[in-house]
């Protein structure tokens, strides 16, 4: 449907594709979506990506020059899909990438974290509700030294302890730009100076 549809919408600019298997008969409908540069946010919720489809739709997103929101939600993913789906977006105009509830694993996170930092303009990442656990955490904040856009990094709802937190606040405090992250345990806020504020959640 998404094949027929797209060329009849030339002023689209947000598209949701939600509850839809994304196998080798997705092709229509990513070739469509090549011919959408307008296209500001993306949103891919509830999809099943087989190998095939993951292809289509990764070069698909490679003619997205403008987008400016990308959001895969409560996908099913096989291992190293994120790499796969995100190794050809140029990223810009990306401003906020949410990537939750995708059972997102450490390495997985690693490699988004070195991808994001080709998105010049990037200023949220959310990883909440996936399953990255305080190793994973740490190596995302110390990949984070260094000039940054980034002002938001979603942690919550995955497998953080308190030591995690504790390093993570140390993290914030050599960096040299605002940050703010947010896990289940708690916010930290890090203005780009020595001094953050810490706040536990409200339940």
């Amino acid at each position: 449907l998404l094949q027929f549809a797209l060329p009849r919408l030339p002023s689209l600019t947000r598209l949701m594709i939600s509850d839809v298997e994304l196998d080798s008969q997705a092709l229509g409908a990513c070739k469509a979506l090549e011919t959408k540069p307008e296209l500001l946010d993306l949103c891919l919720a509830n999809c099943n990506f087989a190998r095939t489809g993951l292809h289509f739709v990764s070069r698909a997103l490679k003619a997205l020059d403008n987008l400016t929101s990308l959001s895969v939600i409560q996908c099913d993913f096989e291992e190293n899909a994120l790499q796969e789906l995100l190794k050809n977006l140029k990223g810009a105009e990306l401003k906020t990438l949410e990537v939750r509830g995708n059972a997102v694993v450490d390495t997985d996170a690693a490699v988004v974290m070195q991808l994001a930092a080709n998105y010049p303009k990037l200023t949220a990442i959310d990883f909440s509700e996936n399953s990255i656990t305080s190793a994973g955490a740490i190596q995302m904040c110390m990949s984070l030294k260094g000039p940054s856009s980034l002002q938001l990094l979603d942690l919550t709802d995955n497998n953080l302890d308190e030591e995690a937190v504790l390093f993570l606040k140390k993290a914030l405090h050599d960096l040299d730009h605002p940050l703010t992250v947010k896990t289940s345990l708690c916010t930290m806020r890090h203005e780009g100076t020595t001094d953050s504020e810490f706040t536990k959640p409200t339940f």
